[in-house]
């Protein structure tokens, strides 16, 4: 079975704009992480 030819194309922006909501994600759960730790030290 032959694959299309676009398929490759597809599948790397499809990788990179999961890449892009997993870089996100870790950036949201570090800044709430460091928000946390901030005022657990100020608190």
């Amino acid at each position: 079975m032959t694959k299309p030819e676009h398929e490759p194309g597809r599948v790397r922006r499809v990788a990179r704009k999961t890449g892009k909501v997993a870089l996100a994600a870790a950036l949201g759960t570090l800044v709430r992480w460091a928000v946390t730790w901030l005022l657990g030290r100020l608190g």
